[in-house]
């Protein structure tokens, strides 16, 4: 049975990068979320990762994340909240966005196609290739040695200025990963009494969250500071505001041979249907985009079905099995 798909065309342009899907590893690459922000890629070691920290205001199904600007609100926030630091919307162009962990690991996913919340595995396996020995990055606190430098943007006169501890002088950076962190600040717990209240400024900081969740009311981070070069570790509430950078899906290529997929299309190229077999007893999502990275076609399915593809233009698309596998792959409409 032949089933019409409704195209949703409404929805905004958002790009996941074509190039991560062919092509050599070194070349520049770019990704884009709902919003349209662009961002450049860095491979490091095994990972691909963004290298500005994400600044999206919806999540990948085109609903909106609440701003919360007020800090009393913003500590009380047990669903997923977003600010600017020091409530500027200057900052948001340079620094990114905070986000509270609720925002950063929703099930209806804040990162674009193809991307996602490191884990705080992933973290170690990013700090290992740096040169941290696998026993020091299990250890919370600071730890290793001048990793945090080599994941910072070079220099002390830009990002990385903050001198606000007598005696202390800002460590610069070296960007030996490509990385190019910048101290973008963070938003905890209020208290009236502390320098910043609700907020460390830009600058002196910099925080991203992990998805790894011990228990109900934390999840594990990553802080980099302008007065260290190692990197710290810690398992904060989840009411705190950070920053998110995002890591590439593993399983994510071009590879329609590779017979260990849980999602199979035929044929390809195709002029007027595709069939799709999904592995699975349970309803899944599958979701298309044309070679700019719209998403033309949102369908349920379960086991195998027939897609009509005649109001489709020739060209090249990409097929998302929009589960925790995360996979995709591209087909062509003749």
């Amino acid at each position: 049975m032949i089933e019409k798909c409704t195209v949703k065309m409404k929805k905004r342009i958002y790009l996941f990068c074509i190039l991560a899907f062919w092509g050599s590893k070194s070349q520049a690459q770019t990704v884009a979320d709902y919003d349209g922000n662009v961002y450049h890629t860095v491979t490091i070691g095994t990972q691909v990762w963004t290298k500005e920290n994400l600044n999206v205001k919806h999540y990948r199904n085109g609903d909106p994340i609440t701003e919360v600007k007020d800090s009393v609100a913003w500590v009380n926030q047990k669903t997923g909240a977003w600010c600017y630091n020091e409530n500027k919307p200057s900052n948001g162009p340079v620094y990114g966005t905070l986000y509270n962990w609720y925002a950063a690991n929703d099930s209806r996913k804040i990162a674009p196609v193809g991307w996602h919340l490191p884990t705080d595995e992933e973290w170690k396996t990013l700090e290992i290739f740096l040169g941290m020995p696998k026993a020091t990055a299990n250890l919370d606190q600071y730890r290793g040695t001048k990793e945090g430098n080599a994941l910072k943007e070079t220099g002390t006169t830009t990002h990385w200025t903050l001198d606000c501890c007598a005696g202390h002088v800002p460590n610069a950076g070296t960007n030996s990963s490509g990385f190019a962190a910048l101290g973008s600040g963070f938003r905890w717990y209020f208290n009236a009494g502390a320098p910043y209240r609700s907020f460390s400024p830009p600058t002196g900081n910099a925080q991203f969250w992990t998805s790894t969740a011990p228990n109900d009311s934390s999840a594990w981070l990553r802080h980099l500071c302008v007065y260290h070069e190692d990197i710290f570790r810690a398992n904060w509430k989840k009411t705190n505001g950070s920053s998110i950078r995002l890591v590439k899906d593993a399983t994510t290529g071009i590879n329609e041979m590779n017979t260990n997929w849980e999602m199979k299309l035929y044929p390809n190229p195709a002029t007027e249907s595709i069939f799709i077999s999904v592995q699975s007893n349970e309803k899944q999502q599958i979701q298309i985009f044309n070679a700019m990275g719209l998403l033309v076609k949102d369908i349920s399915i379960t086991h195998t079905m027939q897609i009509d593809i005649t109001d489709l233009i020739s060209g090249i698309y990409f097929v998302h099995l929009n589960n925790r596998l995360q996979h995709t792959q591209k087909f062509i409409k003749q």
